[in-house]
């Protein structure tokens, strides 16, 4: 009897010693465990670093397709393409000082810009409602219908500051015809303060690496098309091209684009 529960006894030892893991057992099995684990990290990084990488290229081009398309309803808009807005009220010129911007070369910057005289509605100018504003030029009577009369113009400038392609509206001071309101307002950087800063500028694409500008003149008989990079104040191009290049940094990687619109003037 004291034989089989010593037996016993020492079968439940040996079961109970067995029951773990022993040292070189895991010597053996952590370094193993070590690189499954590291593998699946790495995989699942690589899995989100892909994700975001996606997404910010979809957001990238979402973001410059709608900018393009506002470009592009811009120069159709237009009355005239500008090699310059002139001496400006500040911060609304150049480097938000009163300096000029100019269309001196191809690549957008804080002074060079694209520069779009574009005529002022009383609304939205893509309602059917909108109505042009005219001035008490040069009938100081503003005699009816006012279209004997100068309409109200006003400059449309895209310039890059801080990475980014902006969109400003430069509307001039003038006495109206029938006490009309521009439905356009004078804009500034946000930040910026002034009289002249009625509202912000639009932010139209982050991320900017370049804009290209690329002004076309065509000419009939015979029919001949030109291209300028830069303008002076008699040109007039009758066509514009835009091309926006983004990229950023996302872990990693990077994120670039390039993307165009090509678009020609409805109004002279």
């Amino acid at each position: 009897m004291e034989a089989q529960e010593t037996m016993q006894n020492m079968s439940s030892t040996n079961t109970k010693t067995s029951a773990g893991f022993t040292l070189v057992e895991l010597l053996v099995v952590a370094p193993i465990a070590i690189l499954v684990i590291s593998g699946l990290a790495a995989l699942m990084i690589n899995l989100v670093g892909d994700a975001l990488i996606t997404q910010q290229r979809n957001s990238s081009a979402y973001q410059t397709q709608d900018g393009l398309d506002q470009i592009e309803q811009d120069i159709r808009l237009s009355g005239s393409v500008l090699s310059t807005t002139g001496t400006l009220t500040s911060p609304q010129g150049s480097g938000q000082s009163t300096a000029a911007f100019v269309a001196d070369a191809g690549t957008l910057d804080t002074n060079t810009a694209l520069i779009l005289n574009a005529y002022a509605t009383t609304a939205n100018p893509l309602l059917s409602t909108r109505a042009l504003v005219y001035t008490n030029q040069p009938s100081g009577a503003c005699p009816t219908p006012y279209t004997s009369n100068d309409p109200l113009k006003y400059k449309i400038v895209y310039f890059v500051s801080g990475g980014t392609l902006w969109r400003r509206t430069i509307v001039p001071t003038a006495t109206l015809c029938g006490g009309a309101v521009p439905w356009q307002k004078n804009s500034c950087l946000p930040g910026s303060s002034g009289a002249v800063c009625i509202t912000q500028d639009r932010r139209v694409v982050d991320d900017i690496s370049s804009v290209a500008v690329t002004y076309y003149f065509e000419s009939t008989n015979p029919y001949s098309v030109t291209t300028k990079s830069s303008l002076v104040a008699t040109d007039n191009p009758t066509s514009v091209k835009v091309t926006i290049g983004t990229s950023k940094n996302i872990g990693n990687g990077s994120v670039t684009s390039s993307m165009s619109v090509y678009a020609s003037r409805l109004n002279d």
